[in-house]
């Protein structure tokens, strides 16, 4: 039985005896938040690994390892997540993945110590420091963008609070004051020609709904 369906057992049968997760056998790796990622494609970079792995927690680190001459992928990587947990999803959801037909990847827990470089390893220094970098910005970037979103939604906030003091209370303020001249003329005109002046019912109702609008 190979090491994929050996992993799969596992977790099948924690699944069907509904196994406690402080009883898992994911337990054992509690002190590391590393999974060893076996039988990529050759095609898969590093960019594609963290996009894929990302699904399941913040990815710290990954190390996908290369030939030292020719610099293709030796299919098999070694990725760090930010917590325990992301690490246990990534071994019961993708371990015996299918990413390609009839390819089926392996994941599992690991112990890592990282790689001791030599002289010879100039490129491979340069490789995994400029990886670092772009997933450092890759994270300073998602930070970045939600602060943003907030600023903005409270940007927003505020000015549709400015737009309703403008729409609404301006103009009616304008409109009250003008009803009070209004009515101050009118109230003069009838001081003097009240004995002479009888309104009409009709005629009423008509200086009321003006006044109304």
């Amino acid at each position: 039985m190979s090491q994929i369906q050996n992993i799969q057992k596992l977790s099948n049968a924690e699944l069907e005896e509904a196994t406690p997760f402080n009883a898992s056998w994911h337990q054992d790796y509690n002190d590391t938040a590393w999974v060893f990622i076996g039988r990529l494609p050759p095609e898969m970079n590093e960019m594609d690994i963290l996009i894929m792995f990302s699904q399941y927690g913040v990815p710290q680190s990954l190390k996908l390892a290369r030939d030292a001459e020719t610099g293709e992928s030796r299919r098999f990587a070694f990725l760090k997540y930010e917590d325990f947990k992301s690490a246990v999803l990534a071994v019961d959801n993708f371990n015996g993945y299918e990413i390609i037909p009839g390819s089926r990847i392996q994941v599992d827990h690991v112990r890592y110590k990282k790689y001791r470089y030599t002289d010879a390893d100039d490129a491979n220094i340069e490789w995994d420091k400029a990886l670092k970098e772009e997933m450092e910005k890759d994270m300073a970037t998602n930070k970045e963008t939600a602060t943003q979103a907030i600023e903005d939604k409270e940007e927003g906030e505020k000015s549709a609070d400015e737009d309703v003091d403008e729409d609404l209370v301006d103009p009616m303020a304008g409109y009250l004051a003008g009803k009070k001249t209004d009515d101050r003329n009118h109230h003069h005109h009838h001081h003097h020609h009240h004995h002479k002046h009888h309104h009409h019912p009709a005629e009423e109702e008509g200086n009321q709904t003006s006044r109304d609008n």
